[in-house]
């Protein structure tokens, strides 16, 4: 039981510092204000995004946010493994990290740490937007439309440069499948 528990607390400090490793904190990038979360919930497709550190290469990948119960917000994560050709599914659970009107979100995740995701531009259409996490490890350029044109990806990614992220860790997202139309395999997981 004692070996478990330290097992535990061992996992928890590896995470800890693999995720702050060697990285300037996101504090002084505000998040979006006046966020409206019935116009910001639904699917966002991933068009770029800095991965944390032994993660897979995601293809197709979206996030879906949607009001739940008790003030909670459902998020789901989905994404198409290539080389096992199934979808991984994971549905978590997020909340406000204050004011329902400040764009910043904390996500249930499977990870040490729950996952920071500060909504830093927000478009006037809610269409596009891009989220960091709490250092300038993290980061996501996200859009209603799975087919966003490569100026704008590029206008994003220099507005990214511009503050301060390295983009050349940047992963640019392949959007081939559509989960919507498929019928196959998923791979779910729950850390809700």
């Amino acid at each position: 039981m004692i070996e478990a528990f330290l097992q535990v607390i061992a996992q928890f400090a590896g995470g800890i510092l693999l995720r702050f490793r060697g990285s300037k904190p996101t504090s002084k990038l505000d998040v979006v204000s006046d966020f409206d979360f019935d116009r910001f919930q639904g699917t966002w497709y991933l068009a770029a995004y800095i991965p944390p550190p032994f993660q897979k290469k995601l293809s197709s990948a979206t996030t879906q946010y949607l009001r739940g119960d008790n003030g909670e917000i459902k998020v789901i994560n989905r994404a198409y493994d290539e080389k096992k050709e199934k979808w991984i599914v994971e549905e978590t659970a997020g909340r406000f990290k204050d004011a329902e009107t400040d764009g910043w979100l904390i996500v249930d995740t499977s990870k040490p740490l729950d996952e920071n995701r500060k909504i830093i531009f927000l478009n006037d259409n809610y269409d596009q937007a891009i989220l960091v996490g709490l250092t300038m490890r993290t980061l996501w350029i996200t859009y209603r439309d799975p087919h966003l044109e490569k100026r704008e990806l590029d206008r994003f990614i220099g507005r990214a440069s511009d503050l301060g992220f390295k983009i050349r860790q940047l992963v640019r997202v392949d959007q081939t499948h559509d989960w919507r139309n498929y019928s196959g395999n998923t791979t779910p997981t729950s850390s809700a």
